[in-house]
């Protein structure tokens, strides 16, 4: 992960020359541990002016015209060409139109949300968006709020008893209670945590006998009873163990080290339902394509496909499409943004590419979350090499990716939350929430909800 330094200042010329710099997975965000420093990682960079991108008009094809002073029954309009009510009403003054209301952005009130902050441990209880800890140079932060879907207004969270103050927890939502798991404390890396029911507002600790070592960005997993945390950050460079903590029992178990990955940080992971999936990332050899598949079920390990696979990257966006992993974007082993990405099927153990055609400007560190349709990815930074010095722009734009069709289409811009990275993004089942994250010139503490 890129290293936070005050937002305004001057990058020099010459550009990252490993993946691993421009990674948004390494420690020493905002206090690292002075025993963190085998992973290279270079400053932020100075943010240019967004140059917002322009998206075409969307045309809606109308019923065509039914001709003859007797119509016949069979000049009646197809069902599919009469315009239909909307089957629910359009929240925030979205417009219905051919019995569909229409993409938009709404906001997220600041009032009552925690303060500014990047690298906060969140999660969506199905109700609420829990958004806890996070850092803001060079305060590293032990509080959190919960912002009401239905309301739309903020609640803060009890302090008593919550872990000590951090940024780039593991954090999963057990169904009942907001498990939080290591991280990067004020001065050191963390092996602790807690565990949050919001329906009592209430902390309690976590067990440490057995828990993994200290560590930051692992992957991360709900099985249905456990959390599973693999790799990462830690406090001599990068892992490659992990650990299983089940929250019925207190307990914490280890996870297979036969056949699994190599260590590695910035990786790309996801969760299918029976395995966590980890890919690519940066190893002590450089950007890596390859990877593995956790059952925790077994406690086994398998590697993934090589052939077909996206290039060596970190900072890439992930996500589970229900029967496929979708990467996308992140930096080359030089530090430059890619553009492209691939699906990864484990049930066939095969790659396919993704479509290029139409696809979002090239960037890092984007986020993506899985509709049940689509995927959507937004936001994310694109450095401009043509600029002396070198200029960090952060993203405001987006796009959806179908991956039966094949086929891109731009995220509506208009009432997009600001340009920003580090953020916070979830699907609640309707919408896309946007929250916090590193803005063109401070922290943030806004937001947006995208309603496909």
């Amino acid at each position: 992960m890129t290293p936070d330094v005050p937002l305004v200042g001057d990058l020099g010329t010459d550009a990252p020359s490993d993946a691993a710099a421009l990674t948004d997975a390494t420690v020493g965000t905002d206090s690292a541990p002075t025993d963190a420093t085998d992973v290279p990682a270079p400053p932020d960079v100075p943010d240019a002016d967004l140059a917002r991108d322009a998206q075409g008009d969307v045309s809606v094809d109308s019923p065509g015209d039914v001709s003859g002073d007797s119509p016949l029954a069979t000049d009646v309009p197809d069902a599919a060409d009469v315009p239909r009510a909307c089957a629910a009403s359009c929240v925030g003054g979205r417009t219905c139109t051919e019995g569909r209301c229409q993409d938009a952005w709404l906001g997220i009130t600041p009032t009552g949300a925690p303060s500014p902050r990047s690298y906060v441990a969140g999660v969506w209880t199905g109700t609420e968006l829990v958004v806890w800890g996070g850092a803001n140079v060079p305060t590293t932060y032990g509080d959190g709020a919960r912002w009401s879907a239905s309301t739309g207004h903020w609640s803060p969270m009890a302090t008593a008893g919550a872990p000590v103050p951090r940024q780039r927890a593991s954090a999963v939502w057990t169904g009942t209670e907001v498990v939080v798991w290591g991280g990067q404390g004020s001065t050191d890396l963390l092996a602790d945590g807690g565990r949050y029911d919001p329906a009592l507002d209430r902390w309690r600790a976590m067990a440490t006998d057995g828990a993994p070592g200290v560590r930051s960005d692992a992957a991360t997993a709900w099985t249905g009873t456990e959390l599973v945390v693999w790799g990462g950050t830690g406090p001599h460079g990068i892992t490659g163990d992990g650990g299983r903590y089940d929250p019925a029992l207190d307990r914490w178990r280890s996870t297979a080290t036969d056949s699994a990955p190599s260590a590695r940080t910035a990786f790309a992971s996801v969760w299918t339902g029976t395995e966590l999936v980890v890919w690519g990332g940066a190893t002590v050899a450089g950007s890596v394509t390859d990877g593995g598949r956790y059952d925790p079920a077994l406690d086994r390990w398998r590697s993934t496909a090589i052939t077909g696979a996206p290039s060596p990257r970190t900072g890439a966006a992930a996500a589970w499409t229900g029967t496929e992993m979708f990467v996308w974007g992140g930096f080359d082993p030089t530090g430059h943004e890619l553009g492209d990405g691939g699906l990864y099927d484990p049930m066939a153990d095969r790659w396919r590419a993704v479509a290029s055609g139409g696809a979002l400007s090239v960037r890092g560190q984007p986020s993506a979350v899985w509709t049940g349709r689509e995927v959507l990815v937004w936001g994310g930074t694109v450095l401009d090499r043509t600029m002396t010095p070198a200029v960090l722009t952060r993203l405001d734009t987006g796009g959806r990716y179908d991956p039966t069709a094949g086929r891109w289409t731009p995220l509506e811009p208009v009432g997009a939350p600001s340009p920003r990275n580090q953020h916070l993004a979830v699907w609640t089942g309707a919408e896309m929430l946007i929250w916090g994250g590193a803005g063109t010139l401070s922290r943030v503490n806004s937001g947006g909800r995208f309603q496909p």
